[in-house]
C-alpha cells in the first residue's frame, strides 16, 4: 500500500503544480481512478491541463519525482504508462497479489 500511496501523492501533486500554471490555465480537473481487471489493478491520475512539455520522458529524464514513480512501479511489478491526450494521464498497471488470470 505504501508504494501506491506515494505514487498517487506524487502524481496528484505534479498535476496540481504543472497542469494549471498561473496566467495560462487558472482552473481544471484532476481525477484519480482505480480499476480492477482480472488479476491486474490500474491506478491512474489524469488532468485536463496544459499537457506535457515537448521532449518529456518517463525513463531517462532528470526528474527525481519521475525516477521515484518508476522505481515504485517496479516494486509493484508494474509499469508506469503516460498518455498525452487532453492534458495528461499517468497510469500504473500492476498485478494484484494472490490473484491469477
Amino acid at each position: 500500500a505504501v508504494p501506491i500511496g506515494l505514487i498517487v501523492n506524487e502524481l496528484v501533486t505534479n498535476a496540481y503544480k504543472h497542469a494549471f500554471p498561473p496566467g495560462v490555465r487558472a482552473s481544471g480537473h484532476i481525477a484519480v481512478e482505480i480499476t480492477l481487471n482480472d488479476a491486474t489493478a490500474v491506478i491512474a491520475v489524469s488532468d485536463d491541463g496544459v499537457g506535457l512539455p515537448e521532449g518529456f520522458q518517463v525513463q531517462g529524464g532528470d526528474s527525481l519525482g519521475m525516477s521515484l514513480m518508476s522505481g515504485l512501479s517496479r516494486q509493484l511489478d508494474g509499469e508506469l504508462i503516460v498518455e498525452r491526450a487532453t492534458g495528461s494521464r499517468f497510469a500504473v498497471h500492476f498485478p494484484i497479489p494472490g490473484e491469477t488470470k
